[in-house]
């Protein structure tokens, strides 16, 4: 307080916030979100120091653990250790709300701190690998970087994405939506990244949706929900970066490959015409890869290393079956429209090929409709097809092929 006159304001050189440990978590994130906002409102010139100040505590305590001293500190009490890290990492998250991809002079300060993150976290992921609340605050971060970094996250995601995986107690359903998110948010830019993590990325989440069981509703419910998200994973990865999918799907004579996996999981998401979520999201992986598989550039004869019989068997038995009422229905016939355009279109495909795949196409109708009574649905289907037409033809010579089958095995029923 200033005497006589009015108050005079000290330096702002002198003002100082202390943060102690002492703080509940949630007292301590309102003081981290109100202070960054404040901070974030800065000039550019006053931000970054203001910003490294405001960094430098959860950075201090994540660089002492990640230190030599620290070993036996932490095997004395790893839960506390990893509970202490935690409340750090989930400071960070919370002192990058009061920021956005617009203040990118800060973007070297938040990868100095990821590094820092990234550091510890791998250099002690064996003994935190157990606790739930390390793993939500690194997911909460790297949610949060995606917002605040943009494309400069894909470098530090490379570093932080192992120890997501690799925690027993991961949320593999939550995370394999945050992989979905990440391929949504960075389309083509996210191919190198998921070349080099896509065995981890799907065969985790695979490995454990397999072996779920279905002994209850609920059961059968997380089941769906686990699968689905892959799924839904998968089709975006195949619409953005095919590549990533395709090369260990063609991959031949490896049995240490994944690939094998990815091929019978998408084709699993075509087996059961009731859930048409599912069978969207696996017809439209397929149409996207094959697209790709049989275009301009391409080698045609890899497709030989894909069981495009049993793709086509099992596709045009589940659309034959879908429910038509629903308009998720008119998205599938046109994703099934473009499967048997690429495989068995002359103009894509070496002539051979395409022969064997329409004799696989014709094989696979009588499969799927038993007891149609008349072939002439099939076979304008077979003609368009031939003749290369639009898929719109395709499509409604597909649906005419299903209707046919449903009357006939009506007018049987009656």
């Amino acid at each position: 307080q200033a005497s006589g006159g009015g108050a005079t304001a000290p330096p702002a050189s002198t003002a100082s916030v202390l943060v102690k440990g002492a703080l509940k978590a949630e007292d301590q994130a309102c003081l981290f979100e109100a202070l960054a906002g404040l901070v974030s409102a800065l000039p550019e010139e006053q931000m970054r120091p203001a910003l490294q100040k405001l960094l430098e505590g959860p950075a201090s305590n994540l660089a002492e653990l990640a230190t030599e001293a620290a070993q036996g500190r932490i095997a004395a009490d790893t839960q506390g250790c990893a509970c202490w890290v935690a409340r750090s990492i989930e400071a960070i998250g919370t002192i990058s709300k009061g920021f956005s991809q617009q203040q990118t002079c800060a973007v070297p300060d938040w990868e100095a701190i990821l590094q820092v993150v990234a550091r510890t976290l791998d250099l002690r992921s064996g003994a935190f690998n157990s606790d739930i609340g390390l793993w939500r605050a690194n997911l909460f971060l790297c949610r949060r970087m995606v917002e605040v970094l943009g494309d400069h996250f894909l470098n530090p995601l490379d570093a932080l994405l192992p120890f997501l995986y690799a925690s027993n107690q991961a949320d593999l359903l939550e995370l394999t939506t945050f992989a979905h998110q990440i391929v949504c948010q960075y389309q083509k830019k996210t191919q190198s990244l998921l070349q080099k993590w896509l065995h981890v990325v799907f065969s985790r989440p695979f490995n454990v949706w397999r072996q779920m069981p279905e002994d209850s509703e609920q059961l059968k419910r997380e089941r769906f929900e686990l699968g689905s998200a892959l799924l839904l994973l998968l089709k975006e990865s195949a619409q953005r970066c095919p590549i990533t999918l395709l090369e260990p799907m063609l991959l031949q004579g490896s049995s240490s490959s994944y690939g094998q996996d990815l091929v019978s999981f998408l084709l699993q998401g075509l087996q059961d015409p009731r859930e048409l979520k599912a069978l969207l999201y696996a017809t439209s992986s397929w149409s996207a890869l094959l697209d790709v598989a049989a275009g301009p550039g391409s080698n045609p004869e890899a497709l030989g290393a894909l069981p495009l019989a049993q793709l086509l068997r099992q596709l045009l038995w589940s659309v034959a079956r879908m429910d038509y009422a629903d308009v998720s229905s008119q998205k599938v016939l046109g994703e099934a429209a473009a499967i048997l355009r690429s495989l068995t279109s002359t103009r894509l495909l070496p002539e051979a090929l395409a022969g064997q795949a329409m004799e696989a196409l014709q094989q696979a109708l009588v499969a799927a409709l038993p007891g149609l009574s008349s072939d002439v649905a099939p076979r304008q289907l077979c003609e368009a097809l031939a003749k290369d037409a639009p898929l719109k033809d395709i499509r409604v010579a597909i649906q005419q092929c299903a209707a046919d089958w449903h009357r006939d095995m009506a007018t049987r029923r009656g």
